[in-house]
């Protein structure tokens, strides 16, 4: 619920309509008005941000005295329902009547159901490297940066994506993009027993997937 201010706008039910006249009768020597609400009870109602009482049976609504005559915001709160805001013209001396009509409920949410299962499952794929000489350097950016001293070099769980990949060995080295799919097992084999790296790659569907998801 907002905060605000509290006034205390309250008096016996009995003596309301006497209090009204009276109000009614000394303000308007000093121009100020007079706001009455009607509605059903337990609606909390705010004038201009100030909250002025809840609604009554015994008062059919909600009396606000010596109200400054003007334009007046008021906001009416329940809980369980929507708030509603409505303007309201007071006039020296004259009582302005507001009724407030249907309150829309609030929706109610529930949550059910174990978490997990509402989690996509991760596009993983694999890639393998092998170079020649073995003994080489391999960086995956994001991913895996190690010298390689045996033949394959098997990494696991690479998450769908393009991947920056550079091998250095025999102190050349090559780099490229390479894309990866779900599912997919990308080899690479670096051959730099060339004077220029000669390279393969096979085991991509890259974009291919991606495209699918568009």
């Amino acid at each position: 619920m907002m905060k605000a201010t509290r006034k205390s706008a309250f008096l016996p039910a009995g003596l309301l309509p006497l209090a009204l006249v009276l109000a009614l009768y000394a303000d308007a020597q000093t121009a100020l008005g007079h706001v009455q609400v009607k509605g059903p009870p337990g609606i909390d109602v705010f004038l201009n941000g100030e909250h002025y009482g809840v609604t009554s049976s015994e008062q059919g609504g909600l009396f606000i005295l010596s109200v400054a005559p003007g334009e007046h915001l008021l906001i009416f709160v329940k809980e369980g329902y929507f708030p509603v805001e409505a303007s309201i013209e007071v006039l020296p001396g004259r009582v302005a009547v507001h009724e407030v009509t249907a309150l829309r409920a609030e929706p109610r949410v529930d949550e059910a159901g174990d978490p997990t299962f509402s989690e996509l499952p991760p596009k993983l794929g694999t890639m393998v490297i092998q170079c020649l000489p073995v003994d080489c350097r391999i960086e995956i950016a994001g991913v895996v940066q190690r010298d390689k001293s045996r033949d394959l070099l098997t990494v696991h769980d690479v998450a769908q994506g393009e991947y920056e990949i550079r091998v250095e060995a025999l102190q050349a080295s090559w780099n490229s993009e390479i894309g990866l799919c779900a599912d997919d097992t990308v080899e690479i084999f670096a051959n730099f027993a060339h004077v220029d790296p000669l390279v393969t790659t096979s085991g991509s569907s890259w974009p291919a997937c991606i495209e699918d998801e568009d």
